[in-house]
């Protein structure tokens, strides 16, 4: 966590009541009512919504020392599904003692609106990453974008399935499948059990246009 998470989370935390998820589980659905703030101690989600047909497309993933739900201070209904990646552990603080909160200390208001500007600049990047980037492109930015330091200078990332990778990226999980095998033929990547060892020269694929 970073300092000001950090003290997000130590001022919410007493407010809040634990609960632990399993892995693939849904934790919320779009259209839910809204009344609850997740803060997540461990482990990691994704942030996706559904259309009609039953459709996904991945808004974003968080981990541990972030926060999801927070839309409730402005819609009573959730406006984004929420599934677990890996076993969780949530601190899930309600509406009104969140508000609460925040009458009594503004800088968790402050925080609360960095975090909205940081999700708005990550979602309009992936669209002009979906304008001006080719699938390769995407796909390794988003890789890149999951994975963290390694020993070396190389990244870690989870081994995501071709499906998630696809809906995250605007692409079919063949194209997804193509990429991946191209990137470890190249000697950019190769999985390691439940992970992904991304070699620093995968970087170097952002940019090429192919």
């Amino acid at each position: 966590m970073t300092t000001q998470s950090d003290a997000f989370f130590t001022a919410l935390r007493p407010l809040g009541v634990l609960r632990s998820v399993a892995a693939k589980q849904i934790v919320m659905l779009q259209g839910d009512p809204a009344d609850t703030l997740y803060l997540i101690e461990a482990g990691r989600v994704r942030v996706f919504l559904n259309d009609p047909q039953g459709r996904e497309v991945t808004l974003n993933t968080l981990g541990a020392g972030e926060c999801f739900g927070e839309m409730m201070l402005a819609h009573t209904t959730r406006t984004a599904s929420v599934q677990t990646l890996s076993a969780c552990r949530f601190c899930v603080v309600g509406r009104e003692r969140l508000a609460q909160a925040i009458a009594r200390d503004p800088q968790l208001a402050l925080h609360l609106i960095g975090t909205l500007i940081a999700r708005v600049s990550h979602l309009t990047r992936g669209v002009s990453d979906l304008a001006m980037q080719s699938v390769h492109e995407r796909v390794v930015s988003f890789l890149c974008d999951h994975a963290e330091p390694a020993a070396g200078a190389d990244l870690l990332a989870p081994a995501l399935s071709l499906k998630f990778i696809a809906e995250g990226v605007g692409a079919s999980r063949s194209m997804v499948h193509k990429v991946v095998h191209d990137l470890t033929l190249a000697g950019h990547m190769r999985r390691e059990g439940d992970h992904f060892r991304l070699h620093p020269s995968i970087r170097s694929e952002v940019g090429r246009g192919t």
